[in-house]
């Protein structure tokens, strides 16, 4: 784990700027605790700013050869398509491997993911991690 010190300067381009300064070491501390037990990780990254500030606090407390981020295009339009974009982006600009799976043309699937999250009043999903004991395949 980077000392506290290093961790705040390194976040300072990175999303946890955008979280109250109290909150950023009980989250250094959270994250880096979780994650050390664990050979590899995978990081599911939607996008939206509490997984990109996982992906900042999983890259400052963890090896970058430990960690896989994993996002998704749901095929749902340009927003979808520019969330991904964002996570390979933060996820290469920080020396960490990105998969990103992508729906299949013409599929309605992803659509009414949305409109039932919609309906049921969801706005947002939490960020995941997902630990590996074994060797990640592709």
């Amino acid at each position: 784990m980077l000392p506290a010190c290093d961790a705040r300067q390194w976040f300072g381009a990175g999303y946890l700027a955008h979280v109250s300064s109290t909150l950023v070491d009980p989250i250094l501390r959270t994250v880096g605790a979780s994650l050390a037990p664990h050979d590899r990780v995978v990081l599911a990254v939607s996008g939206g700013l509490d997984s990109m500030a996982l992906l900042d606090a999983a890259a400052a407390t963890c090896e970058r050869s430990r960690l896989v981020v994993a996002t998704y295009d749901h095929g749902t339009g340009s927003s979808a398509k520019a969330a991904c974009a964002l996570v390979h982006r933060a996820a290469e600009d920080r020396g960490i491997e990105c998969v990103v799976g992508r729906a299949p043309p013409g599929s309605i699937r992803p659509l009414r993911r949305v409109q039932r999250m919609k309906a049921s009043g969801i706005t947002s999903v939490r960020p995941r991690i997902a630990i590996s004991s074994s060797p990640i395949r592709r």
